[in-house]
């Protein structure tokens, strides 16, 4: 599993144009640096999963694409940077309407976030907390 169907993985019910905006606003300067993270995944309700992914920058880029997608889906919340990030997005399709959080912080060697989606088809939000610290470089394939 690759980091980026990790962090993106709370918006797993928002299938197609409802997931994420199209990756075109760059990452802040002090976004986490592309390498080897040991990262740490929470579930609500499940056990944690550990695992060692490689981030490229575009992966890391994929961490603050939330964006607002004109039409249907428009931001609550859209706050990155000094290291914390707050984002927050509606989406309707006819008379469903979906949302997806993230927040917690980051730093250019580590970040620690919480998301969340809330979909018309599950009883309650899906939750799941992200916490990883870069480990070096990544190991060529």
């Amino acid at each position: 599993m690759r980091l980026p169907i990790a962090i993106v993985s709370f918006c797993a019910g928002l299938s197609g144009n409802l997931a994420f905006g199209a990756v075109s606003a760059a990452s802040p300067s002090d976004a986490p640096i592309p390498g080897a993270y040991r990262v740490t995944s929470t579930v609500k309700g499940a056990p944690s999963k550990v695992s060692d992914e490689c981030m490229s920058a575009d992966e890391i880029a994929e961490l603050f694409a939330l964006r607002p997608m004109p039409g249907y889906c428009v931001m609550a919340r859209d706050q990155i940077g000094r290291g914390r990030i707050d984002l927050a997005r509606s989406c309707r399709s006819g008379a469903q309407v979906r949302s997806a959080s993230i927040s917690g912080s980051y730093s250019p060697t580590a970040f620690d976030a919480t998301t969340s989606s809330r979909l018309p088809e599950l009883p309650e939000p899906l939750e799941i907390r992200l916490r990883g610290q870069r480990t070096g470089g990544c190991e060529a394939d």
